[in-house]
């Protein structure tokens, strides 16, 4: 017998509504994270610790807060998305 899966998942489950989601709970709806940004780990998690995406969820924190820094250092956005090995773009969504 198949079991009942949560309307919200399904929801969710698209990388759009799921991005919005994300980028309204942390970032008071700044768009940081973008749909092709997300993949289906991010979407999913096994087991009950919720590690998975409280890792993820942070590394995206960690991320921007080392942006800025490195920003209020007068480095180039070329430089910021080296030094963090992430897309000039997502710097440039950080930043805004």
């Amino acid at each position: 017998m198949g079991k009942k899966e949560n309307p919200l998942l399904s929801y969710y489950n698209q990388e759009e509504r799921f991005t919005q989601l994300m980028n309204g709970w942390l970032f008071r709806g700044k768009p940081y994270f973008k749909a092709e940004d997300v993949s289906e780990a991010d979407r999913r998690l096994e087991g009950k610790s919720g590690k998975g995406i409280e890792q993820g969820i942070q590394q995206g924190i960690d991320q921007a807060k080392k942006a800025f820094s490195l920003s209020g250092e007068g480095l180039s956005v070329e430089e910021i998305a080296r030094r963090l090995a992430i897309s000039e773009d997502k710097v440039r969504r950080i930043l805004e």
